[in-house]
C-alpha cells in the first residue's frame, strides 16, 4: 500500500511540474500586407502584436535602459524588393518601468508596427524574416523570444 501511495505522489508531483513548466506566450503575432493605393509596386507589410492582459512588449527604441528592444529584421532578397525606411511603430506608453528602474516606451492590448517594402518588379513575392521581442508584466519577464515570419504578396 505504500508503494503505491508513494507512487501516487511522484505522479501527481510530476503532472504538477508538467503544469508548471508550460511554456505561457502572452503575444500572439499576425503579418498581413497592404498595397500601397498611390505606388502599385510599393508594398507595406503589418506586423500586428496582440499581447495579453496585464502584459507588455517594449519599442523599437528603447536606449540602453534594460529590455531587448522590439526589433524586425527582412531577410535580403535585392532581386525581388528592398525595405524603404525604418518600420513604424505608434507612440505607445512611457512610463516608469521598475524591472529596468527606467522610463520605457511598451505597448499593450494589440500594437500594429508597419514597413514598406518596394518591390523591383510589379510580380508576386515572398517576404521572410523575424520578429525580436522582450514580454513582461508587472511580476516578470521572459527572455527574448524570436518569431520567424513568412508572407506572400501577389
Amino acid at each position: 500500500m505504500k508503494q503505491i501511495l508513494c507512487l501516487f505522489v511522484l505522479i501527481s508531483s510530476f503532472a504538477f511540474a508538467q503544469e508548471k513548466m508550460k511554456v505561457i506566450n502572452p503575444v500572439k503575432w499576425n503579418v498581413t500586407y497592404s498595397l500601397d493605393d498611390k505606388n502599385s509596386s510599393d508594398v507595406f507589410v503589418i506586423l500586428t502584436a496582440t499581447i495579453d492582459k496585464e502584459w507588455h512588449i517594449y519599442s523599437q527604441k528603447v536606449g540602453n535602459a534594460g529590455p531587448v528592444a522590439t526589433s524586425f529584421t527582412f531577410d535580403k532578397d535585392s532581386l525581388k524588393y528592398s525595405t524603404s525606411g525604418e518600420t513604424v511603430e505608434p507612440a505607445g506608453e512611457k512610463k516608469l518601468d521598475p524591472a529596468f528602474d527606467a522610463e520605457i516606451v511598451s505597448f499593450t492590448g494589440t500594437v500594429v508596427f508597419t514597413q514598406r517594402i518596394k518591390r523591383v518588379k510589379n510580380i508576386p513575392i515572398k517576404i521572410t524574416g523575424n520578429i525580436e521581442y522582450m514580454t513582461c508584466n508587472n511580476m516578470q519577464c521572459y527572455p527574448p523570444k524570436t518569431v520567424p515570419f513568412s508572407i506572400e504578396i501577389p
